[in-house]
């Protein structure tokens, strides 16, 4: 048989097809293709902007690992047999932290030629893939693309950060649905950035320290109020005029 066929995006993501377990060299091959950027993609990757070329894909050897249901071992090894045989281009893009963190690009090379013009309505679901990687992986200006959740945003960084430092993916996600009791996702996203970017070496011990840190922030915050700032006390609006005067009530 010769020529080709075209698959919908997702067609892994459906609970019919989802792979079960250790994917094979095919699923894995398969997901690649519909991750690719469709265009040029913007990502920060540690602070710093990136753009990931259409055709490309730009993920840690550790997150493919995890997806995959591989070892990271094994994941090296099956990009480099792609490329020796001249399916994939592989370029490591170095994270400007303190770990030095390497992101793996990967640029399909028969991309443009299978993948035309013609087949990219719809595909705005190929960029889900990056979204899946950390918080200093995602997609800047994606338009019109489905809404992010979240809680998946803070479930697949945080378990993506807490595994490259060698937790496993269910206690990383019984650690980080601990932090979310207690803590918003904003905070989490934050405190996690700031983990990746200090390079900390126990990050499960860095990111409660920067929790508590931010709560203390905001209960200082609310027991010395800046001039100027209103609040309510008991349905009567009021502003703090500082310390020789204290809260006078504010008129419309």
């Amino acid at each position: 048989m010769s020529g080709w066929y075209a698959v919908k995006r997702g067609t892994l993501e459906h609970e019919m097809f989802a792979p079960v377990g250790k994917w094979s060299r095919f699923e894995a091959w398969s997901w690649m293709i519909e991750s690719a950027a469709y265009k040029p993609t913007t990502i920060d990757l540690a602070g710093s902007p990136h753009v990931v070329p259409r055709g490309a894909l730009c993920f840690s050897l550790r997150f493919l690992a995890d997806k995959w249901q591989w070892s990271v071992k094994s994941v090296r090894g099956f990009l480099e047999k792609l490329e020796r045989h001249g399916a994939v281009e592989i370029q490591t893009v170095t994270v400007r932290n303190k770990r030095g963190t390497a992101r793996t690009q990967v640029s399909l090379c028969n991309y443009e030629k299978y993948q035309t013009a013609g087949h990219s309505s719809g595909t705005a679901g190929a960029q889900q893939g990056h979204k899946e990687e950390q918080v200093t992986n995602i997609p800047v200006g994606t338009g019109a693309s489905a809404p992010i959740d979240p809680a998946k945003m803070v479930f697949d960084a945080g378990v993506n950060l807490l595994g490259d430092a060698g937790i496993q993916q269910g206690k990383a996600r019984g650690i980080i649905g601990k932090w979310r009791k207690t803590h918003s996702d904003e905070a989490l996203i934050a405190a996690f950035g700031r983990c990746q970017r200090e390079g900390a070496v126990d990050p499960v011990a860095y990111i409660a320290g920067a929790l508590r840190f931010q709560g203390q922030q905001q209960e200082r915050r609310k027991s010395h109020p800046e001039i100027g700032e209103t609040r309510d006390f008991h349905g009567v609006t009021k502003r703090y005029a500082g310390n020789g005067v204290g809260w006078v009530v504010e008129h419309a």
